[in-house]
C-alpha cells in the first residue's frame, strides 16, 4: 500500500495501520521482523482514522462516504454509523469510554452512541 494514515495500538499491544487509497486495516507484529497481516477490508476509498473502544474493538473512520465501522476481529466488522458527510477523518474514545467521530466537509463532531444511533455534539 503507498500510504499509511493512522495507527491504533489495543490494550494487548497490537497494532494496526490504516492504509489508502483502496483502504484496508493491517495488523502489524513487531519482533525480530515485522510482518503486516490484512485485518479488515471496509471497501473504503479511504481510512483516516482508527480509534480502540472500551471493550477492545476496533473503529475505523472511512471516506468517501463518511462512515464509522466496528470490527470486532480478523475480517469480522460492519457498519457502525452513517454520518452522511463525505469522510469521518477523527475517530477518539473519550475517558468514560464514548466513541467521538469528527467529519468533514463540516467539521460535525458526533458522539456515536450505538449501531445507527449518534448525536450532534458540536
Amino acid at each position: 500500500e503507498p500510504e499509511v494514515f493512522t495507527l491504533a495500538m489495543d490494550p494487548k499491544g497490537g497494532l494496526y495501520a490504516a492504509t489508502a487509497p483502496d483502504g484496508k486495516i493491517y495488523k502489524l507484529t513487531v519482533g525480530g521482523t515485522t510482518t503486516a497481516v490484512e485485518y479488515f477490508n471496509p471497501k473504503a476509498k479511504y481510512i483516516w482514522s482508527l480509534a480502540v473502544g472500551a471493550s477492545g474493538e476496533l473503529y475505523a473512520g472511512t471516506g468517501d462516504q463518511g462512515r464509522v465501522f466496528r470490527i470486532t476481529g480478523p475480517n469480522t466488522g460492519e457498519v457502525w454509523y452513517e454520518s452522511g458527510q463525505t469522510h469521518i477523518t477523527a475517530l477518539a474514545v473519550d475517558g468514560k469510554g464514548r466513541l467521538l467521530a469528527g467529519s468533514e466537509p463540516n467539521g460535525i463532531l458526533y458522539h456515536v452512541q450505538g449501531k445507527d444511533k449518534a448525536f450532534v455534539l458540536y
